[in-house]
């Protein structure tokens, strides 16, 4: 489930690349914004509950959907995965230093989505305490890709 979530995230992203190059920038963005829309109601019907990401990520797909129109650049769209890498790195940054760092404030959502034979391992504080020192990689690594895709939308064509 996890990768059907993956890939609809990405759909949007891949159907502008692929209409942009054949069709232009107004019909890249327009089915981006469809598929950002239609991801909302996907993740609806797959959680059975409306995900603020979803939201989130077709707010700004729109927003810089509608910049790349009105500029005539698609270097704005192609930002859409640095804003959000960004966005995300921040967030996990917050919620890893405040009071409740992210393994421990996440810890049921985490319970849910194992399948009950690695579940055991939630017992483990050690255990825990290392996945929850790894958060702290992640928030680099997700910096880190962020700069490589704005190399790439710079640099690199679609």
């Amino acid at each position: 489930m996890i990768w059907t979530m993956f890939l609809y995230g990405l759909l949007p992203l891949v159907a502008f690349a692929v209409l942009d190059s054949f069709a232009g920038i107004k019909s890249g963005c327009a089915a981006a914004v469809i598929l950002a829309l239609a991801e909302i109601f996907v993740m609806r019907r797959i959680t059975g509950d409306w995900d603020p990401v979803s939201f989130a990520a077709a707010v700004l797909i729109i927003i810089l959907g509608w910049v790349s129109i009105r500029m005539n650049n698609s270097v704005y769209f192609k930002f859409q995965p640095v804003v959000v890498a960004v966005l995300l790195a921040l967030l996990i940054s917050v919620v890893q230093f405040s009071s409740t760092p992210v393994v421990y404030r996440y810890l049921p959502l985490i319970e849910q989505a194992l399948p009950a034979a690695v579940k055991p391992l939630l017992d483990d504080r050690n255990f825990l305490a290392v996945v929850n020192s790894l958060f702290n990689w992640v928030i680099w690594l997700i910096l880190i890709h962020g700069a490589l895709i704005a190399y790439a939308a710079l640099r690199c064509s679609t």
